[in-house]
Order: C-alpha cells, then structure tokens, then sequence
C-alpha cells in the first residue's frame, strides 16, 4: 500500500477504499513520508486482524492487487481454487481447535486428536509453498 501511495504500484478499488485516520491526513499534509503516516494508518487498521481464513485474506490482497486471489494461487500450485481454499480452511480450523478447545476428540472423550508428523509437514510445507504462491501472484 505504501508502494501505491508511492506512485510505484496502480491503485486498486480496495485501496481507494481504505481509511486512514484524521491524524494519518495531518501528518500527509504536513509532509511525513508514506511510509511513516500510512504505514501506522494499515498496522492501526489490520494489527489486530489474523488473516487466517481464505475469505479474509484475498480481501487483505485487493489492497495491492486486483487480482483474484485464490484463481491465481491454483494456477501457481497446480490445483483449483476451491482445493486451496478448503485446505486452508481445514488447517485454520485445526489450529482452532488446538487453540481454543485443547484439540479434544469429541468422538473419543479424555483424548486428543493426533497429529502425525506427516501431517505437521503437511501443513508446514502447504503453508510455504501457499505463501509463496501468494507473494509470486500479487507483485
């Protein structure tokens, strides 16, 4: 967003969109570097955000980027945009559950559910290539 702010990347409708505060204004007026002022303006915006879920994050892209994420992200790791998605969205729930519920089995009372270490890798290694997949699309 800074970039765009920059002059370095095209706006996108999202950031057309986005809100900066009063003060972000003043500082901009008053001659503060984008870097400075918009960049306290997005982490006041998004720093308390986790950008886990699918939906989240491709609205988190718009901001730089006019892309459909998930579309593009397939293309890049040789799927389709809903085995993107639900995979991700399968490992956001199980991190919830290990988070918020102590990863109980609701179908076996007193134990856990397992995490084998293929699917820790798995997970890391989705993760790397989705990330990386993310990053390769929206510059």
């Amino acid at each position: 967003m800074i970039e765009i702010a920059e002059g370095k990347r095209p706006p996108t409708k999202a950031y057309e969109r986005f809100q900066v505060p009063t003060s972000a204004i003043q500082s901009a007026i008053q001659g503060v570097p984008h870097a400075k002022w918009l960049g306290e303006a997005i982490r006041e915006s998004h720093g308390w955000q986790s950008f886990q879920q699918p939906d989240k994050i491709a609205e988190a892209i718009k901001l730089i980027s006019p892309i459909k994420l998930w579309n593009e992200v397939a293309k890049v790791l040789n799927s389709t945009a809903k085995n993107v998605r639900d995979d991700l969205q399968l490992i956001v729930d199980r991190r919830n559950k290990i988070s918020h519920e102590a990863d109980m089995d609701p179908t076996n009372p007193g134990f856990r559910w397992p995490i084998t270490p293929d699917l820790a890798n798995y997970v890391v290694s989705f993760i790397d290539d989705l990330v990386r997949a993310i990053f390769t699309v929206s510059v």
